[in-house]
C-alpha cells in the first residue's frame, strides 16, 4: 500500500527536479562571475558535490 506521503512527493517531483537544477545554475552562473575561465563541468560536479553534502548533514538530523 502506498503512504499518502510518497503519492503527495510524486505529484511535486516534477517541481522538486526544477528546483534543484535551478539551484545548480544559480551557483553555476555565480562562480562564473567571480571566475569567468572557470571549467563549467568541473564547477557543475563541485556544486552538485556540495548539495550532495548538505543534504547528507540534513539526513543526519532525521
Amino acid at each position: 500500500m502506498t503512504h499518502v506521503e510518497d503519492i503527495e512527493l510524486e505529484k511535486r517531483r516534477h517541481k522538486l527536479d526544477h528546483d534543484v537544477r535551478q539551484l545548480v545554475n544559480t551557483y553555476l552562473r555565480i562562480v562564473e562571475w567571480d571566475v569567468p575561465e572557470s571549467d563549467e563541468r568541473r564547477t557543475r560536479k563541485l556544486i552538485i558535490g556540495e548539495i550532495r553534502a548538505v543534504l547528507a548533514r540534513i539526513e543526519m538530523r532525521v
